[in-house]
């Protein structure tokens, strides 16, 4: 007995009428199969009716296969047109997530996947007209980020009040794209992809946090989870400025604003969140010194009256050191 899906898949003996040919060759998609009989001296040659096999293939894709670490990557799963259900992406056997196919593509975006290689598979569970399948391994590799982005907090704003604060980055390749991954800024404002600027006029009161990520030019990403605090526009209290605006661990600064209280009776003063002593206290001016023990980098200077905030940003320059010979 000869089996045909067009060319010749293989034959088998005829024993007690019945004949078996098991192949695992076919290629995906619709296979039209054939059996012919050549005859013998009782039995005229002979083939059957056609026997449509099916064969579900599903083929994977990365949108980058090298990326930085915390870098978002999604997988895309190709499976015939009609086939309907869930497609399972996993990590050497690890789920990671699903996706629903729709027209036969199907994905999964994730940037949780650690400093590495990765053998990435998608596997459809099939349907009544198709059966499951597996991918082949796609190797994903994670490298680790040089990038880092250096604002840890933003000021706040007062609703109806002009506003702007640009993120900075250090490491990875310029330019950088910014976005917002989740989340979403305060209302009126925007975040500028080329300069990482926020900037525009608020139009509500409020809190909003969300994260930014930033992809330089070998399209490497970093994120970093951040929030804005947009005060009423009758909120009393406000800073205006630092003086210094940078500098030190022990330098001196003066925080120069407006209805601060003549005391420090219902106030007080925090940097990177942390509640520090004032050395002088006025309803326009605070002075205070800057801690010990702060990374390098834009930290926020915050005084609170009466449960009032208000928040500027200080650059934390890093310190050098030198030795003579």
């Amino acid at each position: 007995m000869t089996f045909r899906d067009g060319d010749t898949l293989g034959t088998a003996t005829v024993s007690n009428g019945t004949a078996t040919y098991t192949t695992s060759a076919f290629p995906g998609g619709s296979n039209i199969i054939t059996a012919s009989y050549s005859g013998d001296l009782n039995y005229s040659p002979a083939t059957s009716a056609t026997l449509t096999v099916t064969v579900t293939t599903v083929t994977l894709a990365s949108s980058n296969q090298s990326v930085g670490y915390g870098t978002p990557v999604t997988f895309t799963a190709t499976i015939p047109p009609n086939a309907t259900g869930t497609v399972l992406f996993q990590d050497s056997g690890t789920t990671l997530g699903t996706g629903v196919a729709s027209g036969g593509i199907a994905t999964f975006t994730t940037s949780s996947l650690t400093v590495g290689q990765h053998s990435i598979t998608a596997s459809c569970s099939g349907d009544s007209n198709y059966s499951g399948a597996t991918s082949a391994n796609l190797l994903q590799l994670v490298t680790t980020s040089s990038q880092e982005i250096m604002t840890r907090a933003l000021p706040n704003g007062i609703q109806n009040w002009s506003y702007t604060a640009t993120l900075q980055i250090t490491g990875g390749t310029a330019p950088y794209s910014w976005s917002v991954s989740s989340g979403s800024l305060p209302a009126g404002l925007t975040l500028t992809g080329a300069t990482g600027t926020i900037s525009g006029t608020p139009t509500t009161s409020g809190t909003s946090a969300f994260t930014v990520v930033a992809t330089d030019a070998a399209l490497n990403s970093v994120s970093a989870p951040l929030s804005i605090v947009i005060n009423p526009a009758e909120a009393p209290l406000q800073i205006a400025s630092l003086s210094p605006s940078s500098g030190s661990p022990g330098m001196i600064v003066t925080v120069i604003g407006s209805n601060f209280g003549a005391n420090q009776a219902e106030g007080s003063i925090a940097f990177n969140g942390s509640v520090v002593s004032a050395l002088q206290w006025s309803d326009n001016t605070i002075v205070f010194a800057v801690p010990s023990g702060i990374d390098a980098g834009q930290t926020p200077v915050t005084v609170t009256v009466a449960g009032t905030s208000s928040s500027a940003v200080f650059t934390v320059q890093g310190t050098a050191s030198c030795s003579g010979d």
